[in-house]
């Protein structure tokens, strides 16, 4: 074989798993495919019906009837489901994807799983053995390039590769933190960094989940790369041992970490913190011995302490704000906090239709009709970040690029009518920074948590802490390619002074008065009911209020009654029924106004460069 050829960067590479257990296994996702195979038809018919007047109840007892072979008794899961044999689950296939498809499988032995590490990594680097019958089955099905590898991006900081995936770099060590690179279209303008480019030598894996633990990107960096897990008492039908999945395939530097162990590589020393949250409900559950065993991790360089929090969140054992505080005491303040914000604010039949069926199996009659918060979401994240004294946040584990929102990770930001996101399940990452930017208020003045938020790109780069506030006021970002999607704009004035923000209020109120008059002396004083709830769920999705006790809140805080704010969407929406009346009027005004706006941004550029 060629032995200049090397691994596409666009493929993905996945392990199938021979799986004969019971009930099935979450290494090989037999135990999330053989219970949609039960629960289909339940959740099916809440789809159909939008999940209208959902009895939820009723739909988890139907879960319940239609999953009784796992159970002993209405709170007694068998130990067949909990504990699947792991003796029974073993790798029999390399999958190759490309993003348009799978391209084919090879199977394996096991004599070549045991090597697989081995082979990929030198793969990886273009180093192709001529008797390798298994490069030559990956050849044929084309896996392979002749084009070098993209150089070293070896930037000191933190950078952001997407979802949960983020690189922290010393002088001497290059941390990865849960590596998950899918298959990308190697066509489009903006494209991930590869694992050339990011050059690690030390992973972190902060929890099982396949967005976090991807067994087939972590082949592609070597046998010999040094991978931290958690430890993982026993695997289970929530947890992965990890560790021992990754030395069936070949790696020899796997090292588990318990809570508060550290560990030291090179000119990096990292540390393993409790990871709460993210189980099967908020509350107490059937069988809490059984859970999504996690690690979250502080990565400490010389000059640069950054925390990972994944998708950590709360539950009956511990709180990631609490955990924050703790460790701020114990090893001081951390400089950046890369914080999972996604909320997961879900009834249990929701679970359904999520990546975790097996989730709506642990919750007890009890709470079948209760909501559940799983992950952290944007208050709870910023008020990790401020019990951790970090000067940055950036919101992360949510997509964030192409290749994640293919497999639907995260909101599709290239969609205008997706922008702001789901703040339930999935908001936008710009939601963080409005909440940052509103974190209290002094009457109508909003005030701002001392924790900066900053939305980066996938390849975006956080420069070190101590350069950036002495040299960089700006917080400058360096990537190689431009985000070619809009960037959302939560609140326009939210920067600006109090006096221009009061300014341009006035101007905007005088506006709606004058609208208004006119609209009563035209006779069209009146709008549809359904225009005014369309244009107050709008505003209230685009800020990030879509939970009734976070509307309450702002407006407590902006003390506005309900009444007042159904008042406002009313008027609103009477004005912007006049402006369509005079929308060519407006239009051929328009292109003026938009020059004298461009006139004020450049006087105030020229002032500034003065």
């Amino acid at each position: 074989m060629n032995t200049h050829l090397r691994l596409r960067d666009d493929v993905w590479l996945q392990v199938e798993y021979e799986d004969t257990t019971l009930f099935g296994s979450i290494v090989s996702g037999q135990i999330e495919t053989r219970l949609h195979a039960r629960v289909d038809s339940i959740a099916a018919a809440l789809i159909a019906s939008e999940w209208r007047a959902v009895d939820h109840a009723q739909v988890c007892r139907a879960v319940h009837d239609a999953t009784a072979e796992l159970r002993l008794d209405a709170h007694t899961l068998r130990k067949e489901f909990l504990y699947p044999d792991p003796e029974r689950v073993k790798p029999c296939a390399l999958i190759v994807h490309t993003a348009r498809g799978e391209l084919g499988r090879v199977a394996l032995t096991e004599a070549t799983a045991a090597s697989l590490a081995e082979r990929v990594g030198s793969w990886q680097q273009g180093q192709i053995q001529a008797d390798d019958a298994l490069a030559d089955a990956l050849r044929l099905l084309g896996a392979f390039t002749e084009a070098p590898a993209l150089p070293l991006c070896d930037l000191p900081g933190a950078t952001w590769v997407g979802h949960a995936c983020a690189r922290v770099s010393g002088e001497q060590t290059r941390v990865l933190v849960d590596p998950f690179l899918p298959a990308h279209d190697a066509s489009l303008a903006y494209r991930p960094l590869s694992l050339s480019q990011l050059g690690a030598n030390l992973v972190l894996i902060t929890h099982a989940h396949p967005d976090h633990y991807d067994p087939g990107t972590l082949l592609r960096l070597g046998a010999d790369c040094d991978i931290v897990v958690p430890q993982v008492p026993r695997e289970s039908a929530l947890s992965i041992d990890m560790a021992a999945r990754l030395r069936q395939l070949g790696f020899h530097r796997v090292h588990s970490l318990a809570w508060q162990d550290s560990l030291r590589v090179g000119d990096v020393t990292v540390r393993a913190l409790p990871f709460h949250g993210e189980q099967p409900g908020d509350g107490h559950r059937l069988h809490e011995e059984v859970r999504n065993v996690g690690n979250l991790y502080t990565v400490q360089t010389p000059t640069l302490r950054v925390a990972f929090t994944a998708d950590a969140g709360s539950d009956p054992g511990g709180d990631l704000r609490e955990l924050a505080a703790r460790d701020r005491a114990r090893n001081g303040p951390v400089d950046v906090v890369f914080a999972g914000c996604r909320t997961w604010s879900l009834y249990p039949a929701q679970l359904l239709r999520s990546s975790v069926r097996r989730y709506a199996l642990f919750v007890p009659p009890s709470a079948w009709t209760r909501r559940h918060r799983l992950m952290a979401g944007v208050h709870e994240a910023l008020d990790a970040a401020e019990a951790w004294g970090a000067r940055h946040i950036v919101p992360y584990a949510d997509g964030g690029a192409p290749w994640y929102w293919s497999l639907g990770l995260g909101p599709d930001l290239s969609l205008p009518g997706n922008a702001g996101g789901d703040g339930h399940f999935d908001p936008a990452p710009e939601a963080l920074v409005q909440a940052a930017r509103e974190r209290s208020c002094w009457g109508a003045v909003p005030i701002a948590s001392p924790v900066r938020a900053l939305v980066l790109r996938p390849g975006e780069v956080l420069p070190d802490c101590d350069e950036r506030d002495a040299e960089c006021p700006g917080f400058p970002l360096t990537t190689a390619q431009r985000w070619p999607y809009p960037r959302l704009n939560f609140s326009e004035f939210a920067a600006s002074p109090p006096e221009e923000l009061v300014a341009v209020g006035r101007k905007k109120a005088l506006l709606r008065v004058l609208a208004l008059k006119l609209s009563e002396a035209r006779g069209d004083a009146d709008v549809a009911p359904a225009e005014v709830q369309g244009l107050s769920n709008h505003v209230r999705r685009v800020a990030g209020l879509d939970r009734r006790e976070d509307m309450l809140r702002w407006l407590d805080q902006t003390n506005l009654s309900l009444n007042e704010f159904s008042e406002l969407m009313h008027e609103w929406a009477r004005c912007n029924a006049l402006e369509n009346v005079y929308a060519d009027e407006v239009d051929r005004r328009l292109p003026g106004q938009l020059a004298l706006h461009s006139m004020r941004n450049a006087a105030a550029f020229v002032r500034s460069a003065a």
